[in-house]
């Protein structure tokens, strides 16, 4: 067997696999604490980078010093300006269990540091880092859904807000097209007109509205799509039956009827 491979069996794959691993990893002194390569890489084949710093006896703060939503926001992906992105972004955070502070993802971890911890967070930045995938490559005009929304809205002398983002728990918020207040009780649209990733978008929206209902008993919902763009119809009208929402084009989006009036 030679330095750098090894034959298929169980000792030798043990042994070459551990030496690779120690071979790679980098670690050098940064900032009071340490820096270090991971065997994991971004989407472009850069491995992932960690930054660890005792913070308080016993206690540790693992980051990425940035990198990962740095490294979304240079190919063009605005994960905070709301929306799909932003939502899966948080999913994610949840999920492997860290943290957005600034523009660095982040997790507190206790001394001695558990190394199957620090692995999932490398693999939870790649997994982050993997939304750029994610977005709509496709400049898109005008959103008919919106124009027609907002045209209504207006001719009925409805106050509303344009995308509000609305608590579902201590730490997430839910960004939603229009929120307006009518009858006492909370109303809100959400548009459907992305032209990529549509299956993901309803089945988002599924358990979005879920969590909405929960944490708001007063709040309706109603769902417009613009039929020349948007082909998951079908599946959207059958969310909107699961759920008890209307349902509508934005090409007849006055079907909402009295949803579309303050009182």
């Amino acid at each position: 067997m030679g330095a750098k491979t090894f034959n298929l069996n169980e000792t030798d794959l043990r042994a070459g696999m551990s030496a690779f691993w120690n071979e790679s990893l980098s670690v050098k002194p940064y900032g009071g604490g340490l820096c270090w390569t991971m065997p994991v890489m971004m989407p472009d084949g850069v491995q992932v980078v960690l930054r660890a710093k005792e913070i308080t006896p016993g206690k540790v703060i693992l980051s990425d010093g940035g990198d990962t939503l740095s490294w979304l926001t240079m190919r063009g992906l605005q994960a905070e300006n709301g929306g799909f992105i932003e939502e899966l972004l948080q999913e994610r955070c949840e999920f492997f269990g860290f943290r957005i502070r600034g523009a660095s993802l982040e997790k507190v971890l206790s001394l001695p540091l558990p190394p199957e911890e620090i692995q999932i967070f490398a693999e939870g930045l790649a997994s982050v880092a993997h939304l750029i995938y994610r977005q709509d490559r496709v400049v898109q005009e005008d959103s008919v859904a919106v124009a027609q929304i907002e045209g209504a809205l207006y001719a009925n002398k409805v106050k509303f807000v344009r995308r509000k983002e609305i608590p579902i728990s201590q730490k997430r918020r839910v960004s939603v097209d229009f929120y307006f207040e009518a009858a006492e009780r909370e109303r809100i649209i959400k548009t459907f007109d992305q032209k990529s990733r549509q299956l993901d978008v309803v089945d988002l929206w599924a358990r979005r509205w879920s969590l909405l209902k929960k944490s708001h008993e007063r709040m309706d919902m109603a769902m417009v799509y613009d039929e020349r763009v948007f082909q998951a119809v079908g599946e959207v009208r059958e969310l909107a039956e699961e759920l008890s929402v209307p349902c509508v084009p934005a090409q007849r989006v006055e079907d909402l009827g009295d949803f579309l009036h303050a009182a």
